[in-house]
């Protein structure tokens, strides 16, 4: 039995594939297993698959029909057999030290989980290379000081500072073993990884940028797929209900509005259907309408520099609004 389970949903990758299973074969900590999932692919990426497959026995590939990444995910963690498990998608690829490094950080403070701070990001078409961290190392030092902390030990802002997709991290399997991603929906990660890090005892941490992420993949699910601009606002739903779960919300309530009304907002934006922006836009005034500011950390809102600026978006109809932003984004 391996170490480590690392899963991967695969969907139409074929000319990225390669790539993401090369850099696993070649880490530097050789004790793993690979779960391919591959999730009704209709290009060459299943013959790729059986072809690694063959290659190497530690890939493990299991085809089934189309049902979406978290359906996926959700599929290979039916089959872990590691102690350890980490997420990584099939466009993405890995440092070559990223298990030994994320390994050896959670055995030795005996963590739930870690994560690496930094992400080295790909744009796809210019294939300009970037760090892509949410905050300097110096900057962290002053929410975390120890090599490893919970919730509790850090300001409601913090968990907003942090990386919240599934992959760039290493989860003791027991503890995510009844987790589950929700189905058929984009931003997935974000109550999975809300309800890691409401309940880990420890949480440990790598500063450097070990994961390789892709940008501006044109057949990414967040470009082709205008019929989801619904899913930013079902999955902050969701998060609300895993802090209600945990008892949790008034404490985060403030650092979710303004991380959510900022997603509604900038989400809106990139949509280039018109018709389905006014929908989304329609939506997030619903959400903003049902804000009472009196009812959260009036400091925290006032020192925030976009939020008078969504807030002031209630009273606006769709025309006004394109106008605003499209003046906005010409200065």
């Amino acid at each position: 039995m391996a170490k480590i389970s690392i899963i991967i949903p695969v969907y139409n990758v074929e000319n990225y594939l390669d790539i993401c299973l090369d850099s696993i074969l070649a880490q530097s900590y050789k004790d793993f297993e690979v779960i391919c999932v591959d999730d009704g692919s209709t290009d060459s990426s299943p013959e790729i698959l059986e072809k690694y497959a063959q290659f190497d026995k530690r890939i493990r590939v299991f085809h089934k029909t189309n049902g979406g990444l978290s359906d996926a995910r959700n599929f290979g963690m039916e089959h872990i057999t590691g102690e350890y498990t980490t997420f990584v998608d099939s466009d993405d690829w890995l440092s070559h030290l990223m298990l030994e490094r994320l390994y050896r950080n959670i055995t030795e403070y005996n963590s739930d989980f870690n994560f690496c701070c930094g992400v080295r990001t790909v744009d796809n078409s210019t294939r300009k290379m970037a760090i892509w961290q949410l905050y300097h190392p110096d900057e962290f030092k002053n929410y975390v000081t120890t090599p490893y902390f919970n919730e509790a030990d850090t300001p409601s802002e913090f968990i907003y500072k942090m990386h919240t997709m599934a992959w760039g991290k290493l989860y003791r399997t027991e503890f995510i073993k009844d987790l589950r991603f929700p189905k058929g929906k984009i931003y997935e990660d974000n109550p999975f990884f809300v309800e890691c890090y409401l309940t880990a005892k420890r949480i440990s941490y790598d500063h450097a940028p070990l994961y390789y992420y892709r940008l501006n993949r044109p057949e990414s699910i967040i470009k082709t797929k205008s019929d989801k601009y619904k899913d930013i606002f079902d999955i902050a739903d969701m998060v609300k209900g895993v802090y209600e779960k945990y008892g949790k919300f008034e404490r985060y309530k403030t650092d979710y509005l303004l991380h959510y009304l900022k997603s509604f907002f900038y989400y809106t934006l990139s949509i280039p259907d018109d018709e389905t922006k006014e929908k989304s836009f329609e939506l997030m005034k619903e959400r903003i309408n049902n804000v009472n500011p009196s009812e959260y950390d009036r400091d925290k809102l006032k020192n925030d520099n976009i939020f008078g600026f969504i807030y002031s978006l209630k009273d606006t109809v769709y025309p006004q609004f394109v106008e605003i932003t499209e003046r906005g984004l010409r200065r």
